[in-house]
């Protein structure tokens, strides 16, 4: 590392020019277009940051053109002549006002597609409003969330972050994690399915990162807001906020609460070789979330700015489920036997977050390091009950088959981590390089207890005493370099070493893995003209199993199903090839290839003998996909935005082991369409309409049938536009049913689930303050980093 800060500080004849861009209200615009160009011939292009920051750095040029340019604003050109190193910084106003109007702000589109990632702008989607992280991603573009599963449409296992800090939680922990965080808190949602060497290499499909909001640079504002949604039963949520930013200091403070109560319907057929099962299952779903987050940064100096940022809530979850199977004889068609089962699910769930940041710059030319420090703690407390049984036809109880458990304890997580990121800045390029250690800990004490009369019994074969450690160290190093005029290239190199320990104490068994692996990524972007850009990217990828899938403990939701996970599971990997082109900033087109190896998922199976099906995680498959995605911003009208997504995939499945299961290939497709309307430019009076088509497709070991839904609502600011009215109507249509079939053993099985979607959503959201504060400008900004092309 020494070497490399003496390297860079070497005197070379050059022109750098810095700056920061940002809208008439102050608001940084990252991704703005800087290029610099002689006689027509372009030289260096950059794109601003997330902070609206750019760094150009030119050779042996003495005169050019310096041009600023984004979709929805109006370029901004400039003639520099004998410049060595300087600041520039720009303001940038939107395309349909004058330079003299001041009442309307820009506008980002409502999705933008990037070189690496496709960018879900949460502030500008009605859709979102009044909801929470949950709500946000079923509303993202290609993305896909079933009871308690997140994907990325056609793929599997992707990994998600909030402010780019990994959130060490899967499966339902995940759901009720993303249900603590606010809508009007998120900024945006990055989708990035191929990420750079800096970034964690867990995720198979790639990362989701959650943006939260960040406060406006000499301003402060305040909100109050609140939302009622009614379906079959009735919501709200509530909330304030209150943002700080001034010299050298900015806080802000977030809290919420939320009191919900949803439905979920489910059903399976199992069609046995004598008898049907078919199968209900109601679950009233209760919660009561208070969460809050609160930070706060001081710039000390220049060159050091440090902040600390708290996430945090408390979740009161209980879960109401009611069961019933009924048994027909096939030979008789007529009715023989019924299964009642009810439970409740009492949870109480505390979650913390903490990050500690460093932004330190050695010198006015870019070169930076960062340092975070991270915290999380995920408590649980468990107090479960379920009752199974058994009647006749007649509805008269069978003997002896009463079946009553209490299963009650803790799960416990705790997550370290630390990472320091370098960013160098040569006449030739950037480098970046760094480390990272991250140290989980996860422990499970869930007894489990029998019902005899009026007394429980401890189980000790049944309970759930598991133990989970997971360490990883990592190094990357990334380097990009302007090949020429039209060519650019970027490409990193990410080792990660780990380690893990699961010690199941009911089953006295301890399985260790220790395995050290790299992940290549690389960047060739092409730029013939203004019009026109490609992109050909590839990345390595690791997903490794979480805390769920290895517990062996076995989870029954009836007295005829359970799941179990895998101590024995191993990591599996993937391998993804994309070429992008990328026209008028409006058109994208993608062509990918991908290759899953040492697959792992559930597998479903049945005990012939006692009609009980399970579920197990198995590393059993290799998968290859491949498919074209379109993405299309149609802005042609002021008064009209659509955001058209599409995705056609073919998917094969090669299974490494008999699981019992037919193989699985076949084409899916998607199509979304985000259409924006501003009905009245002088009110901004807004109305959205959403459209989402699933086509049936072939998943692994399941068939599912193809679903739909249809969203639309209006937005009308009152009070000075202060007070945002808006109405929501989701799933109109309840067309959002999830269906799937699959063969077992030659027992075919089908499985449905609507998850109360159908709704009426209104939300007020009411703000205030100040968005200037007068103090004396400063000549130096935000300069945190060059841009993502050269992270």
């Amino acid at each position: 590392m020494g070497l490399l800060l003496l390297v860079s500080t070497m005197g070379y004849s050059q022109s750098i020019i810095k700056g920061n861009v940002v809208d008439q209200q102050n608001q940084a615009i990252p991704n703005v277009t800087v290029t610099a160009s002689k006689d027509n011939h372009t030289l260096v292009i950059a794109l601003t940051d997330k902070n609206g920051n750019y760094t150009i750095t030119l050779s042996g040029v003495n005169t050019f053109r310096l041009s600023f340019r984004s979709v929805g604003y109006k370029s901004i050109d400039t003639i520099l002549t004998d410049v060595k190193s300087t600041l520039i910084n720009t303001k940038l106003y939107p395309e349909n006002i004058s330079l003299s109007e001041v009442a309307i702000s820009g506008k980002k589109p409502i999705v933008e597609r990037k070189i690496d990632r496709i960018v879900f702008n949460v502030e500008n989607s009605l859709a979102s409003k009044g909801g929470d992280a949950l709500d946000v991603l079923k509303a993202s573009p290609g993305i896909s969330v079933e009871t308690d599963q997140i994907s990325m449409i056609a793929k599997s296992h992707l990994r998600l972050m909030v402010d780019n800090v990994f959130i060490q939680l899967s499966g339902e922990d995940l759901i009720n994690f993303l249900k603590t965080i606010s809508s009007e808190s998120i900024k945006d949602v990055e989708i990035i399915s191929n990420p750079p060497a800096k970034y964690d290499a867990a995720g198979n499909s790639g990362i989701i990162n959650i943006n939260l909001k960040k406060q406006r640079l000499n301003s402060w504002n305040a909100a109050v807001r609140g939302s009622m949604s009614q379906a079959t039963f009735t919501s709200g949520t509530s909330g304030t906020s209150f943002d700080y930013n001034r010299g050298p200091l900015s806080f802000y403070v977030n809290a919420n609460y939320s009191l919900s109560v949803t439905k979920r319907t489910e059903g399976d057929q199992f069609f046995y070789p004598e008898e049907l099962w078919n199968s209900d299952y109601n679950k009233k779903f209760n919660s009561r979330i208070f969460s809050g987050r609160v930070g706060f940064d001081y710039k000390f100096s220049k060159s050091y700015t440090m902040g600390i940022q708290y996430l945090g809530s408390l979740n009161k979850p209980l879960t109401i489920e009611n069961s019933r199977i009924n048994i027909t004889n096939n030979a008789t068609g007529k009715l023989d036997s019924i299964v009642i089962s009810a439970g409740n699910n009492n949870r109480n769930i505390n979650n913390s977050s903490v990050n500690w940041h460093h932004n330190i710059k050695f010198d006015s030319l870019g070169k930076k390091m960062d340092i975070n420090f991270d915290y999380l703690n995920y408590g649980s407390d468990l107090n479960r009950n379920f009752t199974s049984v058994n009647y006749y036809d007649n509805l008269l109880p069978t003997n002896n088959s009463l079946i009553s458990k209490l299963y009650t304890g803790q799960q416990n997580i705790h997550n370290y981590s630390g990472r320091i990121d370098f960013e160098i800045p040569f006449p030739w390029g950037s480098l970046s390089y760094g480390a990272k250690a991250s140290f989980s800990n996860t422990k499970n004490n869930i007894l489990t207890f029998d019902q005899n009369g009026s007394a429980y019994i401890l189980d000790k074969d049944q309970s759930n005493l598991f133990d989970y450690t997971e360490n990883t160290q990592a190094l990357y190093i990334s380097a990009n370099k302007k090949l020429s005029k039209r060519w650019f290239v970027q490409a990193g190199l990410r080792t990660e070493h780990t380690t893990t320990t699961g010690n199941s104490i009911t089953l006295s068994q301890v399985n260790k893995n220790n395995y050290t692996y790299l992940f290549p990524t690389i960047y060739l972007s092409y730029n013939p003209d203004q019009s026109n850009s490609f992109v050909l990217d590839f990345g390595r990828r690791i997903d490794r199993p979480s805390f769920i899938d290895i517990n062996p403990f076995r989870f029954y939701s009836s007295a005829y199903s359970y799941s179990e996970g895998n101590p024995l599971l191993k990591p599996m990997f993937g391998h993804t090839l994309t070429l992008t082109h990328t026209y008028k900033y409006n058109l994208s087109t993608s062509l990918y290839y991908s290759l899953e190896t040492n697959g792992y998922d559930e597998i479903p199976s049945i005990d012939a003998a006692t009609n009980t099906q399970y579920f197990t995680m198995q590393n059993y498959y290799t998968a290859h996909g491949m498919g074209i995605i379109e993405n299309y911003t149609f802005n042609k009208y002021k008064w009209w935005e659509s955001n058209l997504f599409g995705f056609l995939w073919y998917g094969i499945t090669k299974f490494k082991q008999n699981v019992g299961l037919p193989e699985n290939n076949g084409f899916g497709a998607h199509i979304s369409a985000n259409n924006s309307f501003l009905i009245d430019s002088k009110s901004q009076f807004k109305a959205e309409v959403d459209v989402s088509v699933h086509t049936s497709k072939r998943d692994l070991v399941y068939r599912k049938n193809g679903y739909s839904t249809i969203n639309a609502g209006v937005s009308y600011p009152v009070l000075n536009k202060k007070l945002d009215v808006t109405l929501m109507a989701y799933d109109i249509f309840r067309t959002d049913t999830r269906n799937f079939t699959t063969t077992t053993d030659m027992i075919k099985q089908n499985y449905y689930s609507y998850n109360d979607n159908r709704m009426i959503r209104i939300s007020l959201s009411y703000k205030f303050g100040n968005k200037k504060i007068n103090v004396k400008k400063q000549n130096f900004g935000n300069e945190d980093e060059i841009g993502r092309l050269q992270k």
